[in-house]
């Protein structure tokens, strides 16, 4: 499986080249090392992401924050399900990693296939910022997110 080193590319507008695409975003980071350290899997559900990475290498990353910075502590490899619920609210990571999970928005598909923590990656260089996570896991318990 070819997975590229990546710096600096975005999703393309059909009216721009490649290059004009590329333009504004600031990151450099090894996905084939990135990916290589989580086993090619989902942190949250195990879930192999090959197929999705083969596809398009950064529709798998959950990006923490809106930025138009990638960089390794502010993405986790995840499959769709897991990516939509922490986007809205279903999911969120606590203090140790573990995963949070609300029962009631949380579809059942997914809650049957959570890990009992997110899945490390093998590199301490990849794990997930702390702060940015408690950022969301604050907003998750305090029930901020639209239904």
């Amino acid at each position: 499986m070819f997975v590229p080193t990546i710096a600096g590319v975005a999703p393309l507008d059909k009216n721009k080249g490649f290059a004009e695409g590329q333009a504004g975003f600031e990151f450099a980071l090894d996905l084939a090392a990135y990916y290589a350290s989580y086993g090619y899997r989902c942190a949250f559900t195990g879930t192999d992401l090959r197929p999705e990475i083969d596809a398009n290498p950064l529709v798998p990353l959950l990006r923490l924050v809106s930025s138009r910075e990638l960089r390794a502590d502010l993405v986790i490899p995840a499959c769709a399900d897991a990516r939509e619920a922490y986007r809205t609210g279903a999911l969120s990571i606590g203090a140790t990693y573990d995963i949070l999970v609300s029962a009631r928005r949380c579809p059942k598909t997914l809650r049957d296939r959570l890990s009992h923590g997110l899945l490390l990656p093998a590199s301490p260089e990849f794990y997930p910022n702390l702060r940015v996570l408690a950022d969301h896991a604050e907003d998750f318990v305090a029930g901020r997110f639209a239904e």
